[in-house]
């Protein structure tokens, strides 16, 4: 293709003029943006307790789920009015828009690694940027992304921790029952025998006191455990969220000059211009230069004819 733009170059500098013109006046009027960032800290328990390291992505997979979660997004695009602040046309728009202005990044993710009974607790770091062409609007988002985040997990885990209460209230609950059914069989059969004692019955009120006996301690236990689980829910509502906003909102202005822009732009315009000069020129060259060219066509070469260019410069064969 370079071979075939080369042999028509006004044309093929006509191609590249036009195209980076355009595309350098396109992204030319496009307005300044600016970016805010918000810096989260995420301690352990957030995903798991027993030390085991945690799959790679997780992080990332909870960050995305909490921000780009339809009602989420709906909400912050509402909010914000970013149907009209974005001029994205419509609501579909503005979540593609808003999806491509937040660019997430994690560090020194400790979740990753094996955590022993005596090592400290581990933590992971989350940055958040998003882009506005309002330094106001993209520092007021990028506030209500992390709070969102905080919010989601606080959320997430009161369930996860009202889930477990439920579970040992119906554990505690059927081992009591059970213990009060069989303390009335005994009862039962103490009436039963009363007056009447024989070496089977005693052996059966031995077997139904055992079985007495052995659901109490489990009823006790799971009544344990389910006063143990409310106190630790308690505990952990009073200590708080697990993801703690760092940093609240940074507002670092435009992101770059605009002199940088333009000449970033400019640049970016000439290298996809040449490319695409190169391509349309040599893609649409219909000159048959070797033998490739004719089987393109269909046809099979029977020979060749050497051409001197110093008697025929534009001779082609």
């Amino acid at each position: 293709m370079v071979v075939r733009a080369r042999r028509r170059p006004f044309v093929t500098a006509g191609v590249f003029v036009t195209i980076a013109m355009g595309m350098f006046a396109q992204q030319a009027r496009r307005p300044a943006m600016y970016e805010a960032a918000v810096r989260l800290l995420i301690s352990e328990g957030a995903f798991a307790e027993d030390g085991r390291p945690r799959p790679r992505g997780e992080l990332r997979a909870f960050i995305n789920r909490a921000i780009f979660m339809p009602v989420h997004l709906d909400s912050l695009i509402q909010k914000h009015d970013l149907v009209k602040r974005l001029r994205t046309g419509s609501v579909e728009g503005a979540r593609s828009r808003v999806r491509n202005l937040i660019e997430i990044s994690t560090g020194f993710n400790y979740f990753e690694g094996y955590r022993d009974s005596s090592d400290p607790p581990r933590s992971a770091r989350v940055e958040v940027v998003f882009f506005a062409p309002d330094p106001e609007l993209a520092l007021a988002v990028v506030t209500d992304i992390g709070e969102l985040i905080a919010e989601t997990q606080a959320s997430r885990m009161a369930d996860i921790a009202d889930a477990r209460v439920e579970g040992l209230r119906i554990l505690a609950e059927s081992a009591a029952g059970r213990a009060i059914r069989l303390e009335e069989r005994l009862d039962q059969a103490k009436e039963a025998v009363s007056g009447q004692p024989s070496p089977i019955f005693n052996d059966l009120m031995q077997q139904l006191s055992a079985e007495v006996a052995a659901a109490r301690t489990a009823a006790e236990r799971a009544e344990g455990a389910f006063v143990d689980a409310q106190l630790r829910e308690r505990a952990d509502r009073q200590v708080g969220t697990l993801v703690h906003v760092v940093n609240p909102g940074l507002s670092s202005g435009r992101t770059i000059s605009r002199a940088e822009r333009l000449a970033r732009q400019g640049i970016v315009s000439i290298a996809v211009a040449a490319l695409a000069a190169l391509i349309l020129i040599g893609a649409l060259d219909p000159t048959v230069l070797d033998e490739v060219d004719i089987q393109r066509a269909g046809l099979r070469a029977v020979g060749s004819l050497a051409v001197r260019r110093a008697q025929s410069p534009r001779a082609e064969v």
